[in-house]
């Protein structure tokens, strides 16, 4: 628009060059102030006619762009929720009964069941984090995502251990000694390493699970929250959990009826 205003401003001084030197020549002035006038009113309306369309076309591409982004934020907010909804599910079925058991790493079962676990993110489409005031929180959720991957890629070591030392090795025990199966028989059968080993993937696999349970709870919130400073009045999904232990109390009931 800078470029039409000049247009008018050069148009108007050529035609006050005109009448002014029509006066130097004598010639009368009615004429010439008249076309200048007509000239004017018609470079003005023109102007601000084309001034006023471009607004309008620049409000229309900034609501899109807002819906748009707020789609992109709210779709992130419920990838977050699903994934924390799915480990919060495996904890409560696999973790929670074993949870304070000093041998629990010999009690939880493995399970096959969280490969396709995963953040769907389009970092693309959040760019807009990075004009807010929290610039660092696409940072962040790379680091959770890798977390995702990382926890999912414990637990199906640990049930990999599972199925094929363990198992195995309290199979031998059985065969030998009967039913009856001691934590010490099978620290022995399966050697100091082993056990230690199962021992130390346990306890990281209920680390990490928590951790993505927090995180991934914690930045919903934030990203709620950036949605709702940058888009205020539009439309921002809000994630509680009002009833947070009712999903693992319901899932560890289904997990033993």
């Amino acid at each position: 628009m800078k470029g039409d205003t000049e247009v008018i401003l050069f148009v108007a001084f050529f035609f006050t060059g005109v009448a002014l030197g029509s006066v130097l020549a004598d010639a009368s002035m009615e004429p010439y102030l008249n076309s200048v006038v007509s000239a004017l009113a018609t470079l003005a309306a023109a102007f601000f006619g084309a001034k006023y369309a471009f607004d309008l076309q620049e409000k229309k591409q900034l609501r899109n762009a807002a819906l748009t982004q707020v789609k992109a934020g709210n779709s992130l907010i419920s990838s977050l929720s699903r994934t924390r909804n799915k480990f919060v599910v495996f904890r409560a079925q696999f973790i929670k009964p074993h949870q304070d058991n000093p041998i629990r790493h010999y009690f939880i079962q493995p399970t096959s069941g969280v490969a396709g676990i995963n953040l769907q993110i389009d970092y693309d489409a959040l760019d807009f984090f990075f004009a807010s005031t929290d610039p660092d929180f696409l940072g962040r959720l790379s680091m959770l995502e890798q977390e995702v991957i990382s926890t999912i890629e414990v637990i199906m070591q640990r049930s990999d251990f599972h199925y094929h030392q363990l198992q195995p090795a309290i199979e031998r025990i059985e065969k030998s000694t009967g039913p009856k199966v001691t934590p010490e028989q099978i620290d022995q059968e399966l050697g100091p390493r082993d056990a230690q080993v199962l021992c130390m993937i346990t306890d990281q696999m209920v680390e990490s699970v928590d951790h993505v349970i927090e995180w991934t709870e914690t930045l919903a919130q934030e990203a709620n929250r950036t949605l709702n400073q940058l888009y205020p009045g539009h439309q921002v999904i809000k994630i509680t959990y009002p009833n947070r232990d009712r999903l693992e109390k319901q899932s560890f009931q289904a997990a033993n009826n």
